[in-house]
């Protein structure tokens, strides 16, 4: 449904005389829409920001084995996460897991995890921008790599000091997180300009 809406707000962005140019762009589990959208509806550009690599289950499997769960609560989001992924559904999600596998959710982490991201990407042609921040947590050099081999052409962009949010992180894991709820701290200061210097580039 996302890549559906996405292709479709492309192709209708094409369409009107005032609009001269088109970049797909998208953030974490977006950067999986923005690939594929891109692969339906030519662009101009696609920005990939913390885009994952790899397929979803294996990104969550890190992030939830870096969360210092209990075992038991650990075991049952791992159960849930391979059900999920080979697009079985769960309905009784324990309330610790419930933002992560609730009902809503689950039909479209098995999309995600079906997808093969660096495959996916090989597959556009449009001038492509990687965008990494070496303070994430949550999407890390493994995905990077991936994505590059993907796209051994794409311009590549890292950002010391910036989390999965783009912002100048600490190098504590309490400290970088609790950074995704202060909405008034400002975007590390090389996001942008790589932006620009990307657009500018693609004419």
């Amino acid at each position: 449904q996302y890549v559906d809406d996405a292709s479709l707000a492309l192709t209708t962005l094409a369409a009107r005389p005032d609009v001269e140019g088109l970049l797909a762009m998208g953030h974490s589990e977006g950067a999986s829409v923005a690939i594929r959208a891109a692969g339906r509806v030519p662009v101009d550009g696609l920005v990939l920001l913390a885009g994952p690599g790899r397929r979803l289950d294996a990104v969550l499997q890190e992030q939830f084995e870096a969360m210092n769960l209990p075992d038991a609560v650990l075991q049952r989001a791992l159960s849930i996460l391979r059900t999920v992924a080979a697009g079985g559904r769960v309905e009784n999600v324990p309330p610790a897991l419930n933002m992560a596998f609730r009902p809503s959710v689950q039909g479209f982490l098995a999309s995600e995890c079906a997808m093969d991201p660096a495959a996916e990407i090989g597959r556009v042609r449009a001038p492509t921008l990687l965008v990494q921040g070496l303070r994430d947590l949550q999407v890390g050099p493994a995905d990077l790599t991936a994505l590059r081999r993907g796209r051994p052409d794409a311009d590549v962009v890292t950002l010391p000091e910036a989390n999965h949010m783009f912002k100048a992180a600490p190098p504590e894991r309490a400290g970088n997180f609790a950074l995704y709820r202060v909405a008034p701290a400002p975007l590390h200061p090389g996001l942008l300009p790589a932006w620009v210097r990307f657009i500018d580039a693609t004419g």
